[in-house]
């Protein structure tokens, strides 16, 4: 059976069907180097750089490279990023290849990125979110399933990539959600996936500069020291159960909850948060 789909590596210029997951304050500069040299496409959320011009810096010196695989940036579309519009600026000034969106409209994502031939996949976690942004012309999902790292949907993962395959038969789909080995990777593609995100076991990696610790606890626990919080944002999201994450619970109480859903203060409560 050929369960390999060469639809993703052309749209990305990529030889392996691999994303490197953006991740929040972990990817840097040095992944995603490691990741055009390797053959995958490495991706970073634009909020790690809080100054434009590292952002602009690091993107400039980005597409010096070459090699078998790729880069990209997450942007968070919706009014809770303060700076998205500047970011989007940047990135669309310095003609980044990729993008993934996340919770938001990425109407102005699609349109600008289209307009020199860069590609767009948005992160859904259910059918109705997939419609939206496949109307508004994305080139992929990124279905992001139950058990992936950070904010994770509520959907089987083998259920949604199924489901979205069979409404969307034309849109390259991508699956997110406890995806770490080859044979997960395989499970995926017979599903429909033309290939994986992958986060977590990349913060382990030698090229990443969290701490010693974080990278421990990645390679020591498993899955039974998963939980789903709201605290965090109050978006649900996959954590490692620490004794910092039981002490401060996993649901907002009603105050932050009031703050996290009013329309006027929840930008500003989830920049503190």
């Amino acid at each position: 059976m050929k369960i390999f789909s060469q639809t993703m590596l052309d749209e990305l210029k990529i030889q392996h069907p691999i994303i490197m997951a953006p991740m929040f304050l972990v990817s840097n500069q040095k992944m995603m180097e490691e990741a055009i040299h390797s053959g995958v496409m490495g991706v970073f959320p634009t909020l790690n750089y809080r100054k434009d011009e590292e952002l602009k810096a690091t993107i400039q010196h980005l597409n010096t490279l070459e090699g078998p695989g790729n880069y990209g940036v997450n942007l968070i579309v919706q009014k809770t990023n303060p700076m998205y519009k500047k970011h989007l600026a940047i990135c669309v000034e310095n003609k980044v290849p990729f993008y993934i969106t996340s919770l938001g409209n990425p109407k102005d994502v699609i349109e600008q990125a289209h307009s020199y031939g860069g590609k767009v996949y948005c992160d859904v976690t259910n059918i109705p979110h997939a419609q939206k942004v496949a109307d508004l012309g994305a080139d992929g999902f990124v279905a992001v399933g139950a058990g992936a790292g950070g904010h994770a949907g509520k959907n089987a993962l083998h259920v949604l990539v199924e489901t979205l395959k069979a409404h969307f038969p034309d849109k390259t789909v991508v699956a997110a959600g406890g995806i770490a080995s080859g044979k997960a990777l395989a499970s995926m593609q017979i599903l429909g996936a033309s290939g994986a995100s992958i986060g977590t076991r990349f913060i382990a990696c030698h090229e990443a500069t969290v701490s010693n610790e974080y990278k421990d606890a990645i390679c020591d626990h498993g899955m039974d020291d998963i939980v789903m919080t709201e605290k965090i944002s109050g978006t649900p999201c996959a954590i490692i159960d620490t004794p910092y994450a039981k002490k401060i619970g996993y649901k907002q109480n009603w105050l932050e909850r009031l703050l996290s859903n009013n329309k006027r203060v929840r930008k500003y409560f989830k920049m503190i948060v």
